[in-house]
């Protein structure tokens, strides 16, 4: 689409699914105060948005800070962004599909208010390369980071406890990355694709290595198994070709 610029109706109380999916040159997108619903993927592609604001008087969402993201006020959950967003201090949640597949997203920083990450925010961003995670999250869930092919420098901070199926499924540039002691599960094909994962780092405390985790990581030569350990899944190492020794 060659659309730049969109005047949405303040009658407007509903805005579905894909809505603006490859408006590659819409430039901004102010919603409107009696919007009620925002579906998900309606950023996708759109690589010229550099604006995203809330009418001030909508109920429901805000863009509080100059954020240029859609925020439920309710539970400060952040649902949509796009690659000039910023995180407010007072949003602890991110949630949904918020940046997936958005373009031009290379770093996120989360601040350390930042509590939960909910659903998969930042599966498939292509371009994404840095990711600092908040200090106060628990648990890394299913899918968040899946698909981010270029991500190649990211730590694992001390006091999350799980790691979900396919969090870093296919992130083909990850090529270290330390579990600390305080995950106690792996979940089933956490970085099952990761092919260019040479260094891996399991600290003792570290409990439930679930299946096919760390499978076709084909970079992956030796793996220090922590004494802590009491359940490899099946598959767990498959077609790790590389793979020398396990001990």
């Amino acid at each position: 689409s060659d659309m730049k610029e969109i005047s949405l109706p303040n009658s407007l109380e509903k805005i579905h699914s894909y809505v603006f999916y490859e408006c590659e040159k819409l430039q901004s997108l102010a919603i409107p105060e009696n919007v009620d619903f925002v579906g998900v993927y309606n950023f996708y592609k759109c690589y010229a948005l550099e604006t995203l604001t809330v009418d001030e008087d909508n109920a429901v969402y805000d863009s509080r800070d100059n954020c240029n993201a859609i925020v439920r006020t309710e539970n400060n959950c952040l649902l949509a962004g796009i690659r000039t967003s910023t995180f407010p201090a007072t949003v602890t949640t991110i949630g949904g599909v918020s940046f997936s597949g958005a373009p031009g997203i290379v770093e996120i920083i989360m601040p350390d208010t930042i509590t939960e990450i909910i659903g998969s925010p930042f599966i498939g961003c292509n371009e994404l390369e840095t990711v600092v995670l908040s200090s106060s999250l628990k648990e890394l869930k299913s899918t968040v980071f899946g698909d981010c092919i270029n991500l190649k420098n990211i730590s694992i901070p001390e006091g999350i406890e799980y790691i979900g199926y396919a969090t870093f499924m296919r992130c083909e540039k990850l090529t270290e990355i330390k579990i600390p002691s305080s995950v106690k599960t792996i979940e089933q094909s956490a970085f099952s694709g990761c092919s260019n994962l040479k260094k891996l780092t399991l600290c003792e405390g570290v409990e439930n290595i679930r299946a096919f985790a760390f499978a076709h990581c084909t970079s992956l030569e030796s793996v220090v198994v922590p004494e802590s350990v009491n359940e490899i899944g099946p598959h767990a190492f498959v077609n790790s070709t590389s793979m020398e020794t396990i001990t």
